[in-house]
């Protein structure tokens, strides 16, 4: 993982409305966390999604925009 990308975490029991390759834009609705919209901090490209068994939660991998 390069310095310039970031990791979301979002809880897995609600799901996500993104998924690798996808472009995102800040304030996009990518998932839910317990009953609350998650949105995007940033714009740029997913690289990777990743499910964390141990904190049942989706690692979100994503290069921002320059």
């Amino acid at each position: 993982m390069s310095k310039s990308e970031i990791t979301l975490r979002i809880d897995a029991t609600f799901g996500l409305k993104i998924k690798s390759g996808d472009k995102i834009h800040k304030g996009q609705y990518i998932g839910t966390n317990q009953e609350q919209k998650v949105t995007s901090p940033t714009s740029g490209t997913v690289k990777n999604v990743h499910f964390d068994s141990d904190s049942h939660k989706f690692l979100i991998v994503v290069s921002p925009t320059e």
